[in-house]
């Protein structure tokens, strides 16, 4: 994955209100194998678990985010509006990220919530209200493809919908100590023969010190796409010496029977990365996971995935 990404402030510096435009242009490309990690959970017969969500197949040069960024009242409201990536913004808690210690889907995104493609038009609004409370919500095209970006899926008016409320002890400490209830729903797409679906998810953290635990939970009607109809995972990130991590999950999985069919086990996940951060701009991961009764796969009651992350910036 190459990624070029920036924001340009149009106005507003060291002001309570701005606005700036943000992008990030991307290419992915295969090395090495014709496997992209995203399709190893169905090469091992997973049905709602993904052990590499974040690392799809290829696209071509691609703009993925292409967006106006408006903040007012000491950023404490704000809007976004054009290209999107919809993660950042769809039940967002500290992990949401590709530079943090998972790689498995269910310590990234809940497997509960349908998504839609990277590089969609859509928008997205947060603001507090007092002093611990904020709203937000979005909307999404619900037909946008990976690396495909083309505005003809937003004549369908097919969308993913979110809603959320969330409580932080302070606005400053909303990105790690947070208490979050999200509530989606997403149209029915009949030319992709995907049905409508919709449901809730709750993600909770807290920080202590260089100690960062969680815990999230989700359930949904399994339309949409999504997953999984029922999820729950616990887990924690520690900082070590040398701004080192220490990352480890364990989840439970229901899949949903409207996207994999009726009759399936339930799935439990364990997942633990070490990331070390050998500069400033360079970190390798190592990461193991153990996949127990992968719903697909009777023969098998446990599948080792073995990972390996080398990230540069700068």
């Amino acid at each position: 994955m190459y990624r070029f990404k920036g924001e340009w402030l149009a106005f507003g510096r060291d002001q309570p209100t701005s606005g700036s435009l943000v992008y990030r242009f991307e290419y992915r490309d295969r090395h090495f194998t014709d496997l992209a990690p995203a399709a190893l959970g169905t090469e091992i017969g997973a049905a709602s678990v993904t052990p590499g969500f974040a690392y799809a197949a290829e696209f071509g040069p691609n703009v993925t985010e292409l967006y106006w960024k408006q903040l007012f009242n000491d950023k404490r409201v704000g809007f976004v509006a054009g290209i999107l990536d919809f993660s950042p913004y769809f039940d967002y808690y500290p992990f949401t990220s590709l530079g943090k210690g998972f790689l498995a889907r269910e310590f990234l995104l809940n497997p509960t919530l349908a998504t839609t493609g990277v590089g969609h038009l859509g928008a997205a609004a947060r603001g507090f209200f007092g002093e611990h409370f904020w709203i937000g919500g979005a909307f999404y095209d619900a037909n946008a493809i990976n690396g495909e970006w083309n505005i003809d899926t937003w004549s369908s008016s097919e969308l993913l919908k979110h809603a959320e409320i969330g409580w932080s002890p302070a606005f400053e400490r909303m990105r790690v100590d947070r208490v979050q209830i999200t509530y989606w729903d997403v149209d029915e797409r009949p030319e992709v023969g995907v049905p409508a679906g919709s449901g809730w998810a709750l993600s909770i953290s807290n920080e202590f010190g260089d100690f960062l635990p969680f815990f999230r939970a989700g359930h949904s009607d399994g339309g949409g796409g999504a997953p999984a109809e029922s999820h729950i995972s616990v887990g924690f990130d520690m900082t070590r010496r040398f701004d080192d991590r220490l990352s480890v999950g364990l989840a439970w999985n229901k899949p949903s029977e409207k996207t994999h069919g009726a009759g399936l086990n339930d799935e439990y996940l364990f997942e633990v990365s070490y990331q070390l951060q050998m500069s400033q701009n360079v970190s390798l991961l190592p990461d193991v996971q153990l996949i127990i009764h992968p719903a697909n796969n009777p023969d098998e009651d446990r599948i080792w995935v073995l990972g390996f992350r080398v990230r540069l910036t700068l």
